[in-house]
């Protein structure tokens, strides 16, 4: 039973940390578009 629940917590734990890498990635791909959005704005107004 305790190992059950030691293995239970790991795969919770290890589940939270993928999701916020995936989390974090996926922001700066937002970010990295909204970056070159507004570069090319920046081109097209000079």
């Amino acid at each position: 039973m305790i190992s059950f629940l030691l293995i239970n917590f790991i795969w919770l734990s290890f589940m939270g940390v993928t999701l916020i890498v995936i989390g974090i990635l996926f922001v700066n791909k937002q970010y990295y578009k909204l970056n070159l959005y507004f570069k090319m704005l920046m081109i097209f107004w000079e």
